[in-house]
């Protein structure tokens, strides 16, 4: 059986999601309120949109404010309003508004490390993969997580203190050691030493 090490990082693009969530779900309700006074047909369907845009903009105000708030996704919201937009033939704020769900959907995914024998794969966009050829050092010391590439790219991560905890230190940088040896990478003792003793 192959050892791996699965590390949950922080997701430091949440805080800023959700002051642009905040902003996009006040403009959404506002459009379908304006669409709702000014239109002539398609009342209800867009009175439904502005119920839905103004209800999802409350809850997620309210939410937000509370640590337990992942329960309620605004994106499903959304996606419903995108719907709604399409229905009522307005494609240039239906389709803006769906594909900002779909990256809600995305940036809202744990993002995890994953380390094993062969390489390290890192949570980026497209998933990065950075054999272990590539990497000059790895250590976990302190709860705080480094990386240096062969290409001068360093990585440092600080760890949630209850991720940090689950993980022995001493045995995680053993195993990375392990593994740029078996790379023919040259390990810098001085870095890894320094946390094991």
């Amino acid at each position: 059986m192959t050892q791996h090490y699965s590390i949950e990082i922080p997701n430091e693009k949440v805080t800023t999601y959700k002051l642009v969530t905040l902003i996009i779900a006040i403009i959404n309700a506002l459009a379908f309120a304006y669409a709702y006074l000014q239109s002539q047909q398609g009342v209800g369907i867009l009175l439904m949109g502005a119920l839905v845009a103004t209800g999802s903009l409350i809850l997620y105000a309210i939410r937000n404010n509370k640590k337990n708030a992942s329960a309620f996704r605004i994106e499903i919201s959304f996606g419903i309003c995108a719907i709604i937009w399409f229905i009522t033939g307005n494609f240039w704020l239906g389709l803006p508004l769906l594909v900002f769900a779909l990256m809600g959907m995305i940036i809202h995914k744990k993002p995890m490390i994953l380390v094993n024998e062969e390489a390290i794969h890192y949570p980026s966009l497209t998933g990065a993969i950075w054999p272990w050829e590539t990497i000059e050092w790895v250590i976990l010391k302190d709860g705080i997580l480094t990386v240096e590439k062969k290409d001068n790219h360093l990585l440092q991560v600080t760890l949630d203190q209850k991720v940090a905890a689950d993980i022995n230190e001493a045995a995680f940088n053993s195993f990375c050691a392990e593994c740029l040896h078996k790379s023919g990478v040259e390990t810098n003792q001085h870095a890894i030493g320094e946390n094991t003793a």
